[in-house]
């Protein structure tokens, strides 16, 4: 919805409100996962199956603890207040707005989470299109009928309104089910499973979301929302890899049991080369889709679809091997490892955005997402030892080239014959093999099943199918942050 939303709302507001949207969101991202404890993430599954049979009391004993560490949180922010205003780089009114939100939407992310887990589709259909309409409806009219204020600050308050409504409604209705009883057994039990994965949630949101931050921060609102709209341009290849995941995961655990490498590696490398090609796509039509999601003021961000579009590829390269190292029970590292990532990235921001502006924030990115999938991979071998899972020489050369197509788009944005010929090609490659190519998705498919995915949950521990959760789950996390410049909503 909000990508539908964006080229509205960029042809209304200035470049320095979209930026201001896109700093607020990148902030919300971070404070999110300290205010609310990460608790509609994957311990909120663990716990729809440990206690099934008291649901509605766990999901409003999450709610109440999730609440007293929002207000413990705004307590400390609100006494050194103007302190965090030049952190945050944002208004009073926003950061005062950002814990009102962060106290009510909990309740629908948590109900939202658990219709999933019970595959009430149609009920999480109804809320989360309905309330994304509303609030994109609301925010439209408001950013156009508001005259004298900035239109970031409106748009923020106007789409954040709905949600906040329709989660007092949801929350009450959490309270009234549990009939206004939190259970410190479930209390305790939330918060011991999660406070040993926060910091693997931060850093997870930190290499994703600081660039935009410290952008803000040397070169200001207007160079945040260039990237901003570049960043989301470049992340939609993003979209594909989501719905792969879903597949390939429960594929290689349940090959992974009867040591079934060949399968496995067919399997991945496939995925690759399609999402690899995904990739390419948006890197050779980027200045088409910023035109249209920002208009001619945004263009100068094309520069920036590169390097971020092959820092997405980077994203599935390492999400295959840190499949291993969850299958293997090995949470710790792939946590120090994202934490090692964060810091480089945010290290590499610090010296070169000052010095060669925010392109230089969209290579940091690539920069350390490639570090990142170095430190996996060697993390893998030192796993799986002698054991050859992947062919790795092919997964690592399908990246090289794939990379190396994106960034050489980059001088090719000016010859768009060129471009277009290079889609003609690949259109007519799909039509040739698109029985080979259907076929394939279809094995894959077929092999994700309950069965494959609940004896693959039997090698995993509550606490690595939250961090494996959470790695997937970034990514749609991802777009929808980049994307949103205007949604409040966090999935």
């Amino acid at each position: 919805m909000s990508l539908l939303t964006t080229p509205i709302f960029t042809r209304l507001m200035s470049v320095e409100e979209y930026g201001l949207v896109t700093q607020y969101n990148s902030w919300l991202g971070i404070i999110t996962v300290i205010a609310t404890f990460s608790l509609s993430a994957g311990v909120f599954q663990v716990a729809m199956s440990e206690f099934s049979e008291d649901r509605d009391r766990f999901t409003f004993s999450a709610l109440c603890l999730s609440n007293f560490v929002t207000i413990l949180l705004f307590a400390f922010v609100f006494i050194f207040l103007f302190t965090f205003v030049d952190l945050f780089q944002l208004p009073v009114s926003l950061i005062v707005f950002m814990f009102i939100y962060l106290l009510f939407y909990p309740a629908m992310d948590m109900w939202l989470s658990r219709q999933r887990y019970e595959y009430s589709y149609v009920k999480v259909a109804v809320i989360s299109i309905g309330s994304s309409l509303v609030s994109q409806i609301i925010a439209i009219i408001l950013v156009v009928c508001v005259k004298g204020l900035n239109l970031g600050v409106v748009k923020v308050w106007a789409s954040g309104v709905a949600m906040i409504l329709t989660s007092i409604g949801l929350y009450i209705s959490i309270a009234a089910k549990a009939k206004f009883r939190p259970s410190f057994k479930y209390v305790k039990f939330a918060f011991v499973f999660n406070a040993p994965l926060l910091i693997h949630y931060l850093a997870q949101y930190a290499l994703r979301s600081t660039d935009k931050i410290m952008i803000t921060r040397f070169l200001g609102e207007g160079a945040t929302g260039i990237y901003g709209l570049g960043s989301t341009v470049a992340n939609i290849a993003l979209l594909a890899w989501t719905a792969l995941s879903a597949s390939i995961t429960p594929y290689i655990y349940d090959h992974m049991k009867d040591k079934d490498y060949g399968k496995i590696n067919s399997a991945v490398v496939g995925v690759e080369i399609f999402f690899a090609l995904c990739c390419v796509f948006v890197s050779v039509i980027g200045p088409e889709i910023i035109y249209v999601l920002g208009s001619q003021k945004y263009m100068e961000g094309i520069q920036l679809i590169p390097p971020i579009a092959a820092s997405c590829l980077l994203t599935a390269i390492y999400g295959f091997y840190s499949l291993i190292a969850f299958y293997y029970h090995k949470r710790i590292s792939t946590a120090i490892m994202t934490i090692i990532a964060a810091a480089i990235n945010i290290v590499l921001n610090y010296f070169l955005i000052p010095k060669f502006g925010y392109v230089a924030a969209a290579y940091t990115t690539e920069i350390a997402y490639l570090i990142y999938t170095i430190l996996h991979y060697f993390n893998y071998r030192l796993i799986v030892k002698k054991d050859r899972i992947y062919k790795d020489g092919i997964i690592f050369l399908i990246a090289g080239a794939a990379t190396g197509i994106c960034l050489i788009m980059g001088f090719l944005y000016d010859y768009w014959f060129v471009r277009y010929a290079i889609i003609l090609v690949g259109l007519i490659l799909c039509i040739i093999f698109r029985k080979k190519i259907i076929n394939f998705f279809k094995s894959i498919l077929k092999g994700k099943n309950s069965n494959a995915v609940a004896e693959s949950a039997t090698n995993i521990s509550s606490e690595e199918s939250d961090a494996l959760e959470a790695e997937n789950d970034s990514i749609t996390e991802t777009i929808e942050e980049t994307e949103k410049g205007d949604d409040n909503d966090r999935d």
